[in-house]
Parts: structure tokens; sequence; C-alpha cells
């Protein structure tokens, strides 16, 4: 089995404060380029531990630390060895349970400096044993509810012992999973909208949102796009920073608004327009970016393999979460942009090919492998697009907005 087939994706575990504390990395094995997408039932565990090596941990993960899923055989035979310890979660899958030579193993795995989590964690004579060699257990926080959820973190509350409530997938769940004591949180919420009614929008955003409307049509002159962006100090300003950047390697700087718009292009104006848009909330957090970024390059990418304009699709990405930067329905959003009929069909239904792009990003980045293989997508498709699109998402968050 090739390594370079493997799929994976990644999924950040946050801290109270929403900020992400690491990631969960998620592996299946390679697609059947013979059989048209099909998925084989099982990856073999140390193929897809090796395949994080071979990718790198500095690619998937930045400087946090990356947790994987042990299965008993490569918990037992140390298959995870080759690892560095101080970077690694072990989760325990849960059909783990505490005989004598997984208890062994753990030992080992701790001796080496190895941090254990417990997943999908259920209390029972068969795993009680796991949780005093347990660093971290997470508790299935949508399987659970609220009741069941207090009372399991009631149980296995110690000293040392970290609490992480999983598949936490509204704002009210994870206020109550922090309530009732856990100190990091995974799911989908903080890309979910907190909708308030009557809600409208600050001046400097509503300002924006129409810049990014105007910056729709193609028939727009370069000296109506610098006024649109001069109407915006701190839009100039991250423009004049961008184009002096490493990212773009000008030979000398910029200093004027007009040669930045023309050394950008409308395009890249357009990027730094939506950036300067979602990063002007800061109770926000930045995990809601890097998402953003990354469906949006991972939607141009798919694009061309389905002669589809790559800018629309960047758009349609970039936007697919708007919704919960702004506190607003997306239809609402959608309406007041003024966006073409594809694009909007694709943002609010998913609907049409650039919804079927969106589609795949977003099935990849919550490693829906199902989906990813009914959609005919080659493997290394695959796997490239989305490293490629969280390479880019670094750089340019690191070009933009530090």
């Amino acid at each position: 089995m090739n390594p370079q087939a493997t799929l994976l994706a990644r999924q950040p575990i946050f801290d109270r404060e929403i900020r992400v504390n690491a990631y969960e990395i998620l592996f299946r094995g390679p697609l059947d380029e013979h059989a048209a997408g099909v998925l084989p039932r099982n990856a073999t565990a140390e193929v897809a531990v090796r395949a994080l090596l071979d990718v790198g941990l500095e690619r998937l993960v930045g400087d946090r630390n990356a947790w994987i899923n042990i299965p008993r055989d490569v918990l037992v035979g140390s298959l995870y060895d080759f690892l560095p310890p101080e970077r690694i979660v072990l989760e325990l899958l849960e059909s783990i349970e505490a005989d004598p030579e997984v208890m062994q193993a753990i030992a080992r795995a701790k001796a080496r400096g190895f941090k254990i989590a417990l997943d999908d964690f259920v209390l029972n004579e068969r795993t009680a044993g796991l949780v005093a060699q347990a660093d971290y257990v997470k508790l299935d926080a949508l399987g659970l509810g609220a009741e069941g959820l207090s009372a399991a973190i009631q149980a296995l509350r110690r000293p040392g012992l970290r609490l992480l409530a999983e598949k936490v997938e509204t704002h009210e769940m994870f206020q109550l999973a922090v309530r009732c004591g856990c100190e990091l949180l995974q799911g989908y919420f903080f890309a979910r909208p907190q909708l308030i009614r009557s809600r409208s929008l600050p001046n400097n955003r509503m300002t924006l949102l129409r810049v990014v409307a105007s910056l729709q049509d193609v028939n727009s002159s370069l000296e109506e796009i610098e006024g649109l962006v001069r109407s915006d100090v701190g839009l100039s300003y991250r423009l004049l920073r961008y184009v002096n950047s490493a990212a773009i390697g000008v030979l000398a700087p910029i200093t004027s608004l007009r040669h930045s718009v023309m050394t950008l292009g409308l395009d890249r104006v357009r990027v730094c327009v939506l950036v300067l848009l979602l990063t002007s909330n800061d109770d926000k957090p930045d995990e809601l970016v890097t998402t953003s970024l990354v469906r949006a390059r991972y939607c141009q990418l798919l694009c061309a393999f389905h002669d589809l304009d790559p800018q629309r699709g960047f758009l349609v990405g970039l936007l697919s979460a708007i919704d919960a930067f702004l506190d607003r329905k997306l239809e609402t959003i959608v309406a007041e942009m003024g966006l073409s009929e594809d694009i909007t069909r694709a943002l609010i239904d998913h609907d049409g090919e650039l919804g079927l792009v969106l589609e795949a990003a977003i099935a990849c980045e919550s490693a829906d492998w199902e989906r990813l293989g009914a959609m005919q997508y080659g493997a290394h498709t695959l796997r490239d697009t989305y490293l490629s699109a969280l390479s880019w998402s670094a750089q340019m968050q690191s070009s933009l907005l530090h």
C-alpha cells in the first residue's frame, strides 16, 4: 500500500477560550483507483501512522501537537515508536480494554514520554483500569446529552486528568461542557452562527461587505477598485503590507495604493478584502479564518478538474462560513452582496458544479471519506489538494494577519 495514497484530515481541539490546543489527525486508507473511487473498509493502522511521518507534522499541524487514533495492535506492537513523543497524543480507540497486555503497553508508551487519551470513553469494569493511566478522556457530548455528560464528568474527575468533550455541535453545548468542567472541546460549534434577532452589522463591516459585492463586477476599472479600497483605511494598510511581503516577492518596496492594486490584480484585492472582512470581529476564533481559507483554496484547486473558473470556486469556499463570522443568516448576507445565481446556489444549497466542489471541501475537512469516495476523485488529487490548501492558508495568514 502506497502511503502517498493515504487520505487524511485534521480537526481542531480547542481550549475554553476557543484557541486551538492541538489537532486530531484522521486517516483513511487509499481509494481503490481501479474501482471508481470505492473506499476499502479499513485502513492499515501502521500505514496510516507512517503516512503521518511521510507528510510531516509541521505541514499538518504547524507548532501544535497531534492526536492520533491508535488501535490495540499498534499500541501493543509499539508501531508508533518512531514518532516524537513530545508532539504526539496517542488516542486509544474505544474498543481497547484494560487487559494486562494493554496496561503494559500503556506503561511503555508513557515511559517514552507519550501522552495517552481515551477516545469516546465509556466507564465500565473492562475500561476502568485505563483511567488511572490516561492523561485525557474524550466524552461524546452529542451522544451523552446534557445530563449524561455532566454525570460522566463527575464520575471521572480526578487531579491531573483533563476531560475533552467531543462532537460539540452548538454554542449551547460548548457552554454546558465548559460549565461542567471540560478543559478541551472538539466539534464544529465554532463554525456555526450565533443568531441574534435584529442584529445589525457595524458600519466598518457593512462597508467591507459592500466593497466585496462591488468587486464581483468584472467590468470594474482599476480606478474604481482603488476608490473602493481607499474607502477603508485598514484595508489600504493591509494591501500595502501584503504586496510588500515575502508572499509576493516584489523587488522594490511599493508605497502607492494604486501601484499595489495594479501589482496584485483584482483577484488578490478580492482576497485581501474578504480576509479583512472575516477577521474584523475579534470575538471569533482564529480557526474559523483557517477553515475558510483552506476551503477557499481547496475549492479553487478542485475547479481545475471541472473546467470551472477557479476564482469563483475560491469565492464560494471563502464565503462558506461567513454566517458564523457575522452571526447572521447566510441567505441574508448573500442577498446583501448581490452574488451571481450559481454562487448563491452553491453557498445556500450546495447545488450546481460549484456546490459539489464546496461539498468536497467540507467532506475532506470533516473526514467524510464515504462522501469523498462517491465524488469520483482520485486519492492523490484529494490528498495533494488538501495538503496544498493547508500550506497556502498558513502562508496567507502569515502575510495578511500578523
